[in-house]
């Protein structure tokens, strides 16, 4: 892969996430990015005991946050300080791989030797399927900090629909290019120059096998929340005819205090996001647990 460097960048908010944290950096570690590559803005704005525990795990591991930003989070705020922390260190010709704070990336066999392939063929960006993780009982539950997380969390379920999201999330791209707000896929300014892994320029949520597997999306149109259409088969199918997964893992101790602030958040501003923290909430308030597949 040439001397390309493969870079980590994220928000992580401290608030919620702090038990994710420790998980997070082993889990991008075991992947082979090095503890200096790692671009990590560090959000808090309501328990600020909590920056002194973060920054005491990013030190354990030989990381050093490359912000500290101590206000209320806000996605549009959160893509600028990222951008900025890649556009200071990432070359056009690195890599970069991009999860949220509750998201942990799967790939078929080695990273690098994906990433060197994908040089090799001129492809520039990859997105993954989003595969939310849950408690065996649908139930939230507090991550315990020594066992491992997918161990914690093994049932697999797909929230997308419920939420009004495309399903798909973007994993990694070349330094020259850049993420949306919500990290879905490229960014509409840079998006004649992509070259997705799965072939071609649009996003993975409209090819025949994300169709197939999750439906067709749609923005026009509230698609009803169905937990049968995903079911162990499903993800294996996922898994063997595509291998790129981004694991879910919102759902556990503080997510409602989460979605609480971030629906106070999206109403006072008059963000889109509102109706998927409302969706969510409201479903787990109705049913006191999350409701999917009992095929899994």
């Amino acid at each position: 892969m040439k001397n390309n460097k493969v870079y980590l960048a994220t928000c992580f908010g401290l608030d919620f996430d702090l038990c994710l944290l420790d998980h997070f950096i082993s889990h991008y570690k075991s992947l082979g990015i090095s503890p200096e590559n790692f671009l990590i803005v560090l959000n808090v704005f309501k328990d600020f005991e909590n920056l002194e525990k973060g920054l005491k795990i990013l030190k354990k591991h030989g990381v050093t946050p490359s912000d500290i930003w101590c206000q209320e989070y806000e996605s549009q705020e959160k893509w600028s300080r990222v951008h900025y922390a890649i556009s200071k260190k990432v070359k056009p010709d690195d890599w970069v791989v991009h999860p949220d704070s509750d998201e942990f990336f799967q790939f078929p066999g080695s990273l690098h030797e994906l990433l060197a392939k994908m040089d090799s063929a001129g492809i520039n960006a990859a997105q993954g399927f989003l595969v939310d993780r849950l408690a065996a009982d649908g139930k939230i539950k507090d991550v315990d900090s020594k066992d491992s997380i997918f161990d914690q969390f093994p049932s697999c379920a797909n929230f997308s629909n419920l939420i009004g999201l495309t399903g798909v999330k973007l994993m990694v791209y070349k330094g020259g290019l850049r993420a949306n707000n919500g990290s879905g896929q490229i960014h509409a300014q840079c998006a004649d120059h992509v070259s997705y892994l799965h072939g071609g320029k649009e996003s993975l949520h409209k090819t025949s096998l994300a169709i197939k597997i999750l439906g067709e999306w749609s923005s026009e149109k509230e698609i009803p929340y169905d937990p049968e259409k995903f079911n162990e088969s499903v993800y294996q199918t996922l898994l063997m005819r595509y291998g790129l997964i981004v694991n879910h893992f919102k759902w556990h101790g503080t997510v409602l205090d989460k979605l609480r602030q971030r629906i106070e958040t999206y109403e006072r501003l008059g963000r889109p996001q509102l109706k998927q923290s409302l969706s969510l909430l409201k479903h787990y308030d109705k049913n006191g647990k999350f409701i999917f597949s009992e095929n899994l």
